[in-house]
């Protein structure tokens, strides 16, 4: 059995979860407003962006519909978890590993086994784009309608239709969920996005960019539960000393077909993620042209 944390251990696990990077997540878009963040709540229909986050006491509240608590109580609610799943969810998100040497295969990976895993699951959804008309219409919209990018950038299409593929139950559905692939409950967290694989130097795919092809969808923007892993295109960033990075996933592609290929993207306009750091100091990048909204 997974030990139970004492409340000092657990409160310094939740002191080290960016609260506001574990909402935007799960595909919400919160936006700073004097010492707190506001975003929709994704609990009830908010158009108002009712749910208030405040990161310094690690603490969110929905003026709506009155739920609220900390990031443990955000993913039990959130995923349907019980509160052992929820907290090893939470050891995700800070970035510690599992401590149960005896938990199921499902629920203690080893980074080359979510690579392998998360590898096959980018193969599902690129043999999905290639069959079914929706994500390459949604791309051809956006002007993005190069077979050669759509290859270059592994692009896939989540329609829901990975779980047919996979057992009922077991080690592998439990690993699916364990890296946030399928909810708590068993629904594909990306269902009806556009997927694209996001990698790093060595690791292969690690993360993935989810953006939602309807217009009315609530959040357009999804990606794997915890703190962002993987950088787009970081082949491009080994190849020149001179980048330009976008704001969005999209912005940099539509770069990469204008034939600026040395492109990247913050994945929003808060801050330089971590990954993206270290492969611009790792590849002595001299220059970075910013395009941002």
């Amino acid at each position: 059995m997974t030990a139970v944390p004492t409340r000092e251990d657990l409160d310094e696990l939740k002191s080290r979860v960016d609260l506001v990077e574990l909402f935007r997540s799960y595909g919400l878009e919160p936006k700073k407003k004097g010492r707190s963040w506001f975003c929709c709540c994704p609990f009830h229909d908010d158009s108002t962006a009712s749910l208030s986050i405040t990161p310094q006491e690690g603490l969110w509240n929905c003026f709506g519909c009155e739920a609220g608590g900390d990031a443990l109580e955000f993913l039990q609610l959130k995923e349907k978890l019980d509160f052992p799943a929820a907290l090893a969810r939470l050891r995700e998100c800070a970035g510690q590993a599992r401590r149960d040497q005896a938990a199921p295969a499902g629920q203690r990976l080893a980074e080359e086994r979510r690579s392998e895993l998360l590898g096959r699951v980018a193969e599902i959804y690129q043999k999905r784009f290639q069959e079914v008309p929706q994500g390459r219409d949604y791309l051809a919209s956006r002007g993005l309608c190069s077979p050669e990018l759509w290859k270059a950038f592994g692009v896939g299409y989540c329609d829901g239709t990975l779980k047919e593929t996979l057992p009922q139950d077991g080690p592998l559905l439990e690993s699916l969920k364990s890296l946030g692939v399928l909810t708590g409950d068993g629904k594909e967290h990306f269902r009806g996005c556009v997927v694209v694989p996001l990698s790093f130097p060595d690791q292969g795919v690690v993360g993935f960019y989810g953006r939602r092809i309807r217009p009315d969808a609530k959040f357009s923007h999804l990606y794997l539960p915890g703190p962002h892993r993987g950088v787009l295109n970081w082949q491009g960033l080994r190849a020149s000393s001179a980048i330009t990075l976008t704001e969005s996933v999209l912005d940099a592609l539509s770069f990469w077909q204008a034939g600026a290929r040395a492109v990247s993207c913050l994945f929003g306009s808060q801050n330089l993620p971590d990954p993206l750091l270290q492969l611009l100091q790792r590849y002595g990048v001299k220059e970075v042209t910013w395009a941002l909204d």
